[in-house]
């Protein structure tokens, strides 16, 4: 029997994973994966009702059934990526990053070259968290790009499902399928690229998972684990800080054995968490970023812009003529003295903001960017049900989970007039969306009356353990190795001639696209993107992106280019190079350098169109 079990535990992991694969190596049309890839209402009804049958199935089947159609659903949404070239404002050619992806990219070689990180990698060193991660799981793959988005994008998948089959455990399957269809809807957009918030989900996932355990089984140590995880996931996407301290207070009712309340526990909780900072975004970031350089640096411009009235963090630059950190808390901390009611204002608006569809945290937008009356019921719905779940969990607040709700909300709720959504969108709050849906979880399992909290759920927390310690590993001990046993490469810097720039860089695996022209080549999975796909799947609105993605495909002729996005050795500093394909033929994380003609469109890096190559 044993053996049985441990034949069907094996299975139950594999097959998913196999499933991941097979999408990713397959050439699916993209005429077909774009479906789901982008928003819609009929998706959303789509999923909720594949979701709603895996968890209504039998209980040996409903893991392997909803854990592959997780990895199926995840999976396509990088296969279209993959296959049709997609381009916007974060990711080039369903690859290459842009924007601060390609910061964090860059910041992630950084490490891997044993460099901190300075004031120049901007997002990278304000967030070294994410960076660090990446630079593990590259490290990991061979520096290989294509695997390494494949690996966050498996784990997220893997850490939603997670966390909503425990909930399957406790309440109804209904409510359940749509606690997932909403975690997919809201990270969808960021599937396959390189920002934060896969990782600031992914992370949430897995607290949520041992907190609400910990709250169910009084396994207090789960709860702690669960903190530090949280931890790291509001570090890696700076989120929702006051849900702590709303924890904390969980803790004293949750653990209070036989007394009224404990306020040892709170005690205890606040120290882990003091204890849990001080080591990620102290000891870690003096290992990994230049000591002149301030953590979350976005935060004093969020602030100024909160208390002129809610003018967004962009108005510090254009008024203060200065993004200092110091100088601009300062001149934020006059304006809240002498005009106090702007903050209140500001704050108004981040509330108004978060709650209504437009910027919100339900935000149903199809990729025109245009809400239909189903999509406005859809919000409407949902927020409806929100704000149910908080009414019911307050009435019936001596419930466990029901005052787990109640503390997330409110941790969430307290954090809105710090994390405006004019300056991020929903982003802010990727770290705490599973909380966050908590209480609709707790309204709809209220109303339809079919609760089983009783049901062990341990098995789950068994799992969450060793992927909760996966994480803290790639997050925080890789990289501070890579960067204390990795040497920046010795370079040597080629004459070139007038009007040409040198350059020295390395074109690592899976980390550029090949365009080709459709009729002379076989094309059309990444890295070899038939040239026509690409430029039909530009959504670039930016006018800088549009340049960025003019250049690209400036003189695009039969023979083909590949473009990728790299460090410049010589410079320090990241780049785009073009090259065309003829000139290549080198075994992949070779340092190459050469002279490239450069141009820099308006806020966007260089880009270097090679014109010749010094092959290694």
């Amino acid at each position: 029997m044993a053996n049985q079990r441990q034949i069907k535990n094996l299975l139950s992991g594999l097959i998913p994973l196999l499933v991941f694969i097979s999408v990713l190596l397959l050439k699916i049309p993209y005429s077909i994966t774009r479906f789901f890839a982008f928003y819609s209402p009929i998706l959303f009804i789509f999923l909720l009702i594949i979701y709603y049958l895996s968890f209504r199935s039998a209980g040996e089947f409903q893991w392997l059934i909803g854990a592959c159609i997780t990895m199926l659903v995840f999976g396509l949404v990088l296969s279209f990526l993959w296959t049709s070239g997609y381009s916007d404002d974060k990711i080039i050619g369903g690859i290459v990053p842009s924007r601060d992806a390609l910061r964090y990219y860059n910041g992630a070689h950084l490490i891997l070259s044993g460099n901190l990180l300075s004031e120049s990698t901007r997002q990278a060193a304000y967030r070294p968290l994410f960076p660090g991660f990446l630079s593990s799981i590259l490290w990991m793959t061979g520096l290989n790009l294509k695997w390494a988005i494949a690996f966050i994008t498996g784990l997220l998948g893997l850490s939603c499902f997670i966390s909503a089959y425990l909930l399957n455990k406790i309440y109804n399957p209904f409510v359940v399928s749509l606690y997932m269809t909403l975690l997919f809807i809201y990270i969808q957009p960021l599937i396959g690229t390189l920002y934060t918030e896969p990782m600031g989900l992914l992370t949430g996932c897995i607290s949520f998972i041992l907190i609400l355990s910990s709250v169910k089984s009084q396994k207090v140590w789960d709860f702690f684990l669960g903190i530090f995880v949280l931890l790291i996931a509001v570090s890696a996407r700076a989120g929702a800080f006051f849900i702590f301290p709303m924890l904390a207070l969980l803790a004293g009712w949750v653990f209070r054995g036989k007394k009224k309340f404990s306020f040892a526990h709170v005690v205890i909780t606040g120290g882990i968490f003091l204890l849990s900072f001080l080591i990620i975004n102290v000891l870690y970031t003096r290992l990994i970023v230049q000591p002149n350089v301030i953590s979350f640096g976005t935060f004093a411009p969020m602030i100024y812009g909160q208390v002129t009235g809610g003018n967004g963090y962009t108005y510090a630059a254009t008024s203060l003529k200065s993004l200092d950190e110091a100088s601009v808390l300062q001149q934020a901390w006059r304006v809240f003295l002498d005009h106090p009611l702007s903050f209140f204002i500001g704050s108004a608006k981040a509330y108004r903001d978060f709650f209504l569809p437009n910027i919100g945290v339900f935000a149903f937008h199809p990729n025109d960017g245009h809400m239909s009356l189903v999509d406005i019921l859809l919000w409407l719905s949902v927020t409806l049900l929100l704000f149910l779940g908080i009414f019911l969990s307050f009435k019936t607040w001596k419930k466990n989970l029901h005052i787990l709700s109640i503390a997330g909300f409110l941790g969430i709720f307290l954090s809105i007039p710090f994390l405006p959504p004019i300056d991020g969108g929903n982003r802010f709050y990727a770290s705490t969306m599973p909380f966050y849906l908590l209480p609709l979880v707790v309204a709809i399992s209220e109303v339809l009356s079919k609760q089983n909290s009783d049901e062990d759920v341990t098995h789950l927390t068994n799992w969450t353990r060793p992927l909760a310690g996966v994480v803290v590993i790639l997050s925080l001990i890789i990289p501070a190795v890579l960067i204390n046993v990795s040497k920046p490469p010795m370079v040597s810097i080629p004459v070139c001639p007038a009007g040409e720039t040198p350059f020295v860089t390395t074109i690592n695996p899976g980390a550029y696209i090949d365009l080709i022209a459709s009729g002379n080549h076989a094309c059309g999975i990444a890295p070899e993107l038939c040239l026509n796909d690409f430029k039909f799947n530009s959504s670039m609105t930016d006018k800088s992106d549009k340049a960025v993605f003019n250049k690209i495909i400036e003189n695009a002729d039969s023979s083909g280019f590949r473009f990728f996005a790299a460090n410049d050795n010589f410079k320090r500093a990241y780049r785009y190079f073009k090259v065309p394909l003829d000139e290549l033929n080198i075994p992949d994380n070779s340092i190459i350098s050469g002279c490239a003609i450069m141009s820099k469109p308006d806020q966007r890096p260089f880009i270097y169109e090679i014109q010749t190559v010094i092959q290694p």
